[in-house]
């Protein structure tokens, strides 16, 4: 998901906003409070069709692996205080979850999902919108032809928005189809078929001109992997992960290999035209993760407590280390913004490259089953539960960040 500024790497995917608001930033320096025990989190639903990484504390019946993860070596940092302005954002498509989000660098596309009538949820429409955070203006799309669906998977190449899968409320299942949007020549596209098919919980990534996808079966079939080209419209399989594994999965291309981060084995590693993956053991990962450019961080959990720490990974070092940090919360977002990671309904950011953490000063509160994205310099919610029968008042929400 490219984004203004933003290291190739993470799509993140999610944001909007309408006039700029000229914020004073506050500075105040403060002591971070102790590293305390965090609170548990409690099992639930990670939203679906959202950019952004949610710590899902749902066990795997996988063994976790056992944690190589060194402990931090300086104190908790200093916190600066930065003011947090929100906008709403209105839509014409109404409520909706479930649907995927893209940043363009100019636009947030959002299509697909379920509405919201009142009194349940049903498919959406094929349809969706494009939403300019500068101009806080829409246009939607023409229909796509693949017909409605949600859960399904996104991706933003720079030049179009890419679907494939999902659930589509029809029984028998139909294949799991696919197909393209550039929003220049306003058009759509079929994908060709694929190989491979669908099923919850694919992770896929933007990598060196393909879109990667990857697929645990169930949990003795090990992970399926296949590859798009959209210049070519083809696919292709990569090597198969075997093993008994989770069905929890992150995908990240680093500028030289694929990174998969199963949820309960670590690291597996892939260069372009090696015959397998390499495996690294690490910590439990709990969903949420960002490629800097240079080190991959996340969520580790000590299950079964499920308690949770943020840890990085050196790729030059090949080594995890556990980050220090103010104190330990239930982060269920994580956003990469080009230079800095967020924790927004945690209230921080923080800076891999200097260690310094910020304070939020307005914490955003995000809907269910939203879509979250960095739009260039804000955060941009859409969709979501609406939260009442006759749902909100408005389609979603942009905050920016006076650092």
């Amino acid at each position: 998901m490219a984004s203004r500024g933003a290291r190739p790497g993470i799509p993140l995917a999610l944001l909007a906003g309408g006039a700029t608001v000229a914020i004073a930033l506050i500075v105040v320096l403060v002591t971070a409070a102790p590293r305390v025990a965090p609170t548990p989190i409690p099992p639930s639903a990670s939203p679906a069709g959202s950019v952004v990484g949610r710590a899902s504390p749902t066990p795997s019946s996988a063994s976790p692996a056992p944690s190589s993860v060194a402990g931090p070596t300086l104190e908790p940092p200093v916190v600066a205080v930065v003011n947090v302005s929100t906008r709403r954002i209105r839509g014409p498509l109404g409520p909706r979850i479930q649907a995927s989000g893209v940043w363009t660098g100019r636009e947030v596309i959002i299509w697909g999902g379920l509405s919201w009538n009142g009194m349940g949820v049903r498919a959406a429409p094929a349809n969706g919108a494009a939403y300019d955070p500068e101009a806080d203006s829409w246009r939607m799309l023409p229909d796509a032809p693949i017909g409605p669906r949600h859960l399904h998977a996104a991706v933003w190449t720079g030049r179009e928005m890419l679907l494939w899968g999902g659930w589509t409320g029809v029984r028998p299942k139909p294949p799991a189809a696919g197909a393209a949007y550039n929003p220049k020549t306003r058009t759509w596209r079929t994908l060709a078929p694929s190989p491979m098919n669908w099923a919850s919980g694919a992770a896929s990534v933007w990598a060196d001109g393909e879109w990667v996808l990857a697929i645990a079966r169930d949990r003795t079939d090990g992970i399926e992997v296949v590859a798009y080209d959209p210049k070519r419209d083809r696919w292709r399989h990569l090597p198969r992960i075997p093993g008994k594994l989770s069905e929890e999965n992150q995908l990240v291309w680093t500028g030289s290999e694929l990174l998969l981060i199963n949820n309960a084995d670590g690291i597996y590693r892939l260069v372009p035209d090696a015959p397998a993956w390499t495996h690294d053991t690490g910590p439990r990962l709990g969903g949420p993760i960002a490629w800097t450019g240079d080190r991959l961080i996340g969520l580790a959990s000590n299950h079964p407590d499920w308690l949770w720490t943020l840890v990085e990974w050196d790729a030059d070092a090949e080594a995890w280390n556990e980050l220090a940090q103010p104190r330990l919360l239930p982060y269920r977002e994580l956003v990469w913004t080009g230079d800095r990671v967020l924790f927004p309904s945690s209230g921080f950011g923080f800076d891999p490259a200097t260690g310094q953490w910020w304070a939020l000063d307005t914490p955003p509160e995000f809907r269910q089953d939203s879509v979250i994205l960095w739009a260039g310099d804000r955060l941009v919610e859409l969709g979501g539960w609406p939260g009442g029968p006759s749902g909100p008042i408005h389609f979603g929400n942009a905050h920016l960040l006076d650092w």
